[in-house]
């Protein structure tokens, strides 16, 4: 197997599943359902199915060993899932409970995609020999580079045509991802289904079940308050779909530049402590749109940049911390599942909590604080995961200052 080809050509499909997974797991989708009658319980309840479909990630383990080609299994189930968008370019299929039913159905199809891409790519990973931590920052910014500038022409696009041609776009990039799927090598799955020793084999692993925990709070917290981002642009400060548009650039352009950075921090601190110093850079984030003065338009690109400068480190770190640990394929289908199960509940109670206000706006705002105190104690009460911790967090954060100072400086 050619490495080097196999995570080239990755490198591509990723950049084509990034842009489709922007679309239609992001703001334009929360903007759509605004669009066709949800409210913020709906839009909650929305967001939750996203994560729902993970209770089907034991499927994902019978397919993998029915099938025993990992690769193609996860072209197959992905194009199934990024295809079936293609329905709303028809005006009539415009209700909130297809809407729902189709993201209940390709996310079902998307998470056994995702996790049997995952045991793939794992393998692919662990098989290269180059800093790994730099190769995952440096892929991560280039899709997020591709993944900004297509944004900023499907904003245009968007703007001027509509939600109709947005999900035309979805189909056309759900064929190219399936096209490029065909010429990676895949490797046959050795060995009999024993889902009794892959389950053994996880829950007595220690980095496993610190770092399931840690997910389940992560997506359970954050999820509280996670859909009433996009849900308050959208309604209260009444974003045009071009500004929609331009606020997803914004975030893609903080995270284009510090992918590569941190990926490169990431080998000399470590993952554990690289997310913990983003843990806490990113709980300002909710006081600012609390605090934010009604004529202060311009601060949701504000935000949206250094925001992602922050979010562009715990994706990196979650990504490494994931792929690192997994020894099996049901690794990935309980990280997958226990996250979303996290994520699904919070959702829910986030949509539940703002119904509990009268004042819908202050309802959100109220999630938005605790968004700030639960990014701060997932902070302070981060697990190790079991894996090494190069430095401490003050001698990190240091560290970040005099890296990037002696890049300022000029020789």
């Amino acid at each position: 197997m050619n490495i080097n080809k196999n995570l080239r050509i990755s490198l591509f499909e990723g950049i084509i599943s990034a842009v489709h997974f922007g679309i239609v797991n992001g703001v334009y989708i929360t903007a759509f359902a605004t669009k066709i009658g949800a409210d913020a319980r709906a839009v909650a309840f929305m967001s939750s199915l996203f994560n729902i479909s993970f209770i089907f990630s034991f499927l994902t383990i019978f397919l993998l060993f029915f099938y025993r080609k990992p690769m193609m299994l996860a072209g197959i189930t992905g194009f199934i899932s990024r295809s079936i968008w293609i329905i709303f370019f028809f005006e009539k299929f415009w209700n909130l409970k297809i809407l729902f039913s189709v993201i209940l159905i390709a996310n079902i199809f998307l998470n056994i995609s995702g996790t049997s891409w995952a045991y793939w790519f794992s393998n692919i990973l662990k098989s290269y020999n180059s800093k790994r931590g730099e190769y995952m920052g440096i892929r991560l910014g280039l899709i997020t580079f591709s993944q900004t500038l297509s944004f900023l022409l499907i904003a245009f696009i968007f703007e001027k045509f509509g939600f109709k041609v947005l999900f035309l776009i979805c189909f056309l990039l759900s064929l190219s991802s399936f096209i490029l799927y065909l010429f990676q090598d895949d490797f046959e799955i050795k060995g009999k289904y024993d889902l009794k020793n892959y389950l053994k084999e996880a829950f007595n692993d220690k980095s496993f079940k610190e770092f399931a925990r840690y997910l389940f709070a992560f997506n359970f917290l954050l999820g509280i308050t996670a859909p009433m981002f996009g849900y308050y642009a959208v309604k209260y400060m009444k974003l045009t779909n071009l500004e929609l548009g331009l606020w997803i650039v914004s975030m893609g352009i903080g995270s284009t530049l510090f992918q590569t950075f941190w990926g490169k921090i990431l080998d000399k601190i470590s993952s554990i402590t690289l997310l913990k110093i983003n843990l806490f850079y990113i709980s300002i984030i909710p006081i600012i749109w609390i605090i934010r003065p009604y004529w202060m338009w311009y601060f949701i690109y504000i935000d949206g940049f250094f925001g992602s400068i922050g979010w562009a480190a715990i994706n990196l770190a979650h990504s490494y911390i994931n792929l690192m640990i997994i020894k099996n394929p049901i690794y990935q289908v309980l990280f997958s599942l226990i996250g979303g199960i996290g994520a699904f509940l919070g959702n829910n109670a986030g949509g539940l909590l703002v119904k509990l206000f009268k004042n819908e706006e202050f309802g959100i705002k109220f999630s938005f604080f605790l968004s700030f105190i639960f990014r701060i104690l997932l902070g302070i009460y981060l697990p190790r995961f079991q894996m090494k911790k190069i430095m401490s967090t003050k001698e990190a954060v240091k560290y970040i200052f005099k890296y990037i100072l002696d890049k300022m400086t000029i020789r």
